[in-house]
């Protein structure tokens, strides 16, 4: 829909900057509306809507990217759960046992805004450390932070462990309790499909500040906990964590309300509604 707002001249001006239309001097009506597709080098460069909306568009039959009436096609606009990786579906959702030693937390930076990340989740971990048994598992990306930090975690005796940006970062989802993460669609999907309650720390320079946008549709769900990044305060987390460690009312209110968000999120009925739409006559 964006790619056909962008073609259409009905989107805000900044969509101009997400897409370019193909120039073509020999142009034909069945020609126009092309899209640039830019070069996703990375995963995450191919997640973009810069690199997916082009490819989409561009595949879709000539008749309907001429198409000036966007209600003709209304009826196959179909809305399903957050759509995620088939191999996710089939592994088992989260279920922690209530005698671990261990509160395990995951901390997901990623590469956007990572300095800020590794600096204060040190100050949460120092803090939270000393009143709780925790087990940090942290994503770093900088080796020399892996390093320093290794360093103070071990001064701490912390149970810790840390790792790089990797495609199956889902792996790392069994037995966590709680997880404090950037907001990027993907991440706080699968958070939530297994059931991880989760402190989202949306980045603020995102575009169109999208990252607020998505922990903020599961917030408002009663999902997760939200809180802008010049809002984060790690005394303030700590305390909030440590009130879920030892009061799990709220805690466990989060899971329930993710069960009940998530249970009918299964690739085959996903798969199912997908067929019938394609299906359609």
């Amino acid at each position: 829909m964006s790619a056909f707002k962008f073609c259409k001249g009905l989107g805000p001006a900044y969509m101009s900057d997400i897409y370019s239309l193909v120039v073509n001097p020999l142009s034909t009506r069945r020609s126009e509306y092309r899209i640039k597709q830019p070069f996703g080098a990375t995963n995450m460069g191919q997640n973009g809507i810069s690199y997916i909306g082009p490819k989409v568009w561009n595949k879709l039959p000539p008749d309907c990217k001429l198409e000036d009436n966007p209600n003709k096609f209304k009826h196959k606009i179909l809305l399903i759960n957050p759509l995620l990786r088939k191999e996710i579906y089939s592994l088992a959702k989260n279920i922690k046992r209530e005698n671990d030693l261990y509160f395990k937390i995951l901390i997901i930076g990623g590469s956007q805004g990572a300095n800020f990340f590794d600096e204060k989740i040190k100050e949460l971990a120092i803090k939270l450390s000393k009143e709780n048994e925790i087990y940090l598992i942290q994503q770093v990306s900088d080796e020399d932070k892996k390093i320093d930090l290794s360093k103070q975690y071990n001064e701490l005796n912390l149970k810790y462990e840390l790792f790089d940006f990797n495609n199956e970062l889902y792996k790392k989802f069994k037995d966590i309790d709680f997880a404090i993460t950037r907001a990027g669609a993907s991440t706080i999907s699968e958070l939530s499909f297994y059931n991880i309650p989760f402190l989202a720390v949306p980045f603020p320079y995102a575009k169109d500040d999208h990252q607020f946008y998505n922990a903020k549709y599961y917030s408002d769900k009663d999902l997760c906990w939200l809180v802008k990044q010049e809002d984060f305060n790690p005394n303030k987390i700590a305390d909030l964590l440590t009130n879920l460690i030892k009061d799990r009312k709220s805690y466990l209110l989060k899971k329930l309300n993710m069960e009940k968000f998530s249970y009918q999120n299964t690739w085959n009925n996903i798969n199912q509604k997908l067929t019938v739409l394609i299906n359609e006559n």
